[in-house]
C-alpha cells in the first residue's frame, strides 16, 4: 500500500505562510490553501451574523460550538480535503496551508479525511513555520497598516515602540494560546524557508 506523505504548513498569521505557498507553487507543488477551498467553503453556508462572529473568534472551540446547528463542520473538513486530493490526481505528496492546523482537532479531522481514501495510507508532518522578532514585527506591522483596522490606528498613534509591542504580543499569544502540540506520533518540523519544506517531501531543491 503506498503511503502518502501528508505535509501541513502552519504558523501565526502575518508569519510568511502564503508566500512560502506561492513558491511553493511556482516549483510545481500544488498546495490547498486551507483558508481558501476549506473556510470560506464552511462560512458561505453560515448565517451572515454567525459568519462575522465566528470570523471574529477563529479557532475559539466556545464560540465555534454552536456551528453544528448550521453545518456539519467535521465532515465537511474532511469532505473539502479528500475532494481536493482527488481533483488533482492524488498526488503523492499533499501539503496543505494554513492558521487552523496548528489546532489538533483540524488535523484529526484531516487524518479521518484520508483514513477514507482506499488504498493508500499516510503520515502526517507539521511544518511550523516560525518567524524572527523583526521579521514578524516587519510584516505584521504592513498587514496591519493596509487593513486600516481602527484598533492598530490607535496603537499606531503611540509610535513605533507600542507597534512593536503589540505585533511581539500577537506572535506569543499564538505560541502560548493558539498553537496545540500534536497528540500521539505526528512530527512537528521548524521550517524558514521553502528548501525545509521541500526536503520535508523529499524534493531536490537545487536551482
Amino acid at each position: 500500500m503506498p503511503e502518502l506523505n501528508i505535509v501541513l504548513l502552519t504558523g501565526p498569521s502575518c508569519s510568511g505562510k502564503t508566500f512560502l505557498q506561492s513558491k511553493l507553487e511556482e516549483r510545481g507543488v500544488p498546495c490547498l490553501d486551507n483558508d481558501h477551498e476549506v473556510m470560506k467553503r464552511i462560512f458561505d453556508l453560515l448565517p451572515k451574523e454567525a459568519n462575522k462572529r465566528l470570523h471574529e473568534h477563529i479557532g475559539s472551540e466556545a464560540k465555534w460550538r454552536h456551528i453544528t446547528q448550521y453545518v456539519d463542520f467535521d465532515r465537511l473538513v474532511r469532505l473539502h480535503h479528500r475532494d481536493w486530493f482527488l481533483r488533482n490526481g492524488s498526488p503523492t505528496a499533499f501539503v496543505g496551508v494554513g492558521w487552523m492546523y496548528s489546532r489538533e482537532d483540524h488535523r484529526k479531522q484531516v487524518k479521518g479525511a484520508f483514513q477514507q481514501v482506499s488504498e493508500i495510507s499516510s503520515r502526517i508532518t507539521i511544518a511550523r513555520l516560525i518567524p524572527t522578532d523583526e521579521e514578524f514585527v516587519e510584516r505584521y506591522c504592513k498587514r496591519q497598516d493596509e487593513a486600516k483596522v481602527a484598533v492598530w490606528q490607535k496603537v499606531s498613534t503611540d509610535g513605533e515602540p507600542a507597534r512593536r509591542r503589540w505585533a511581539l504580543n500577537q506572535l506569543e499569544r499564538y505560541k502560548t494560546n493558539h498553537w496545540q502540540v500534536p497528540t500521539g506520533k505526528t512530527r512537528v518540523v521548524e521550517i524558514r524557508d521553502v528548501k525545509d519544506v521541500l526536503e520535508l517531501l523529499g524534493f531536490s531543491h537545487s536551482g
